[in-house]
């Protein structure tokens, strides 16, 4: 994943649902200045097979990638476990998700 390391926080300005990425996004249409210490919320998208896109990760069922929204809120700083971009995120996820099966024994 490219990256480099800053002195300086990089929130985002617009409040969630966000529609653009951080402010340091730039030519390369992608955030890749990240602060040491900081929480970062990173959206990943399954790209199958061999990728030549620059921020990917290997997995047993193909690549995952932030280099799949260009511009877009894909790795954004966090300002604690109550951030309003990571529980709008947990919302919209948790509503698209199916609901866990219920394994409660039934009784006689």
């Amino acid at each position: 994943m490219p990256a480099y390391l800053v002195d300086r926080d990089d929130f985002n300005r617009s409040p969630p649902p966000y529609k653009y990425a951080r402010r340091s996004a730039d030519a390369s249409c992608y955030a890749e200045s990240y602060k040491p210490g900081s929480q970062y919320l990173l959206i990943f998208k399954r790209h199958p097979g061999s990728s030549t896109l620059g921020a990917t990760t290997k997995t047993e069922s193909g690549d995952l990638t932030l280099s799949w929204f260009p511009l877009g809120p894909v790795n954004e700083q966090l300002h604690s476990d109550t951030d309003p971009w990571l529980l709008w995120v947990r919302n919209l996820t948790s509503a698209l998700l199916p609901a866990p099966p219920d394994y409660r024994l039934a009784l006689p």
